[in-house]
């Protein structure tokens, strides 16, 4: 404890509890430490505890030489050690008053807190010890960059885990489009999106009723690793159209169609996919840097 603590003890040893360390049998042949309540007389024990900090060798003699603790120290040579149940009562009485100590000398530790912090009977975190997540708009404009450059319409720049569902950020660059491409009306059956225009302009029909639904491939890439499973249409019947441009937020829920009739020269939006069924994978930064690396293989 001496040279943990980084301490020299100059305080006189109590002949009265020195004499008790050496003769730890009393007259009766009992141990005096067991006629004691759990940590004897509490004030040597407890008293020099409150003058720790300031009298850094109280703590040396506390634990060496006070009726509660220090007989039990020593025991290795005491006839105490061998009465029945004894060295369990040491043990104990060891373990938590150094417990004590550390506590008095070092504060609660972080649980101990977290107890008092947080009521058990609070709603608790649904994502355990999460981290967050940081994109810098750098590596957006590195998106939209290597959209333009391998004439790519859809990206996925990160899918996240926050418990109870996946967050997925993805970078979106489409160009001019005089009228709607055939079957081009797209509903994905359990991912939202939640789209924020960065540029351009363009008019976007929603709306729950498709026709023509026409199952996607399981295999097509977007399916696998952006949106999941759903359909491509012909047309959105009784659809509302949108005149959406920069700085513009649109909410398309599970299961809406969405449907882009004209585009005025183009249009760059950052895609928010909302997946509670966690039926993409995971993206993270490294994933990202490794794909903006290198050209993206073609393929469905």
């Amino acid at each position: 404890m001496i040279q943990i603590l980084g301490i020299k003890d100059r305080t006189p040893v109590n002949p009265a509890l020195a004499a008790a360390k050496a003769g730890r049998i009393n007259s009766a042949g009992a141990c005096p430490w067991r006629r004691q309540a759990a940590f004897g007389n509490a004030e040597p024990v407890f008293g020099p505890l409150k003058r720790m900090i300031s009298q850094g060798p109280v703590l040396y003699r506390t634990v060496t030489l006070s009726p509660g603790i220090s007989d039990e120290l020593g025991k290795g040579q005491s006839p105490c050690m061998h009465v029945a149940g004894n060295s369990e009562v040491i043990m104990k009485r060891v373990f938590w008053s150094f417990s004590t100590v550390l506590w008095i000398a070092f504060g609660p530790p972080a649980w101990a807190e977290d107890q008092v912090r947080i009521n058990p009977t609070d709603p608790q975190p649904t994502c355990i010890m999460c981290p967050g997540t940081y994109i810098p708009r750098t590596e957006l404009e590195e998106y939209i960059k290597k959209a333009l450059a391998e004439k790519l319409i859809d990206q996925q720049v990160r899918d996240i885990d926050i418990g109870k569902a996946h967050i997925g950020i993805g970078m979106v660059h489409r160009g001019k489009l005089d009228k709607p491409a055939p079957d081009s009306v797209a509903e994905h059956d359990q991912i939202s999106e939640v789209y924020h225009v960065v540029s351009g302009a363009a008019t976007l029909v929603l709306g729950p009723d498709i026709i023509n639904r026409q199952r996607r491939p399981a295999t097509m890439r977007t399916v696998v690793e952006f949106n999941g499973p759903g359909n491509n249409g012909s047309e959105v019947r009784d659809g509302i159209a949108y005149e959406i441009k920069a700085g513009d937020v649109i909410v398309i829920p599970a299961g809406t169609g969405h449907w882009f009739t004209r585009i005025e020269d183009h249009i760059d939006y950052l895609m928010v996919r909302i997946d509670p069924d966690k039926v993409t994978p995971l993206k993270s930064e490294a994933q990202s840097r490794e794909y903006l690396s290198k050209p993206t293989s073609r393929g469905r």
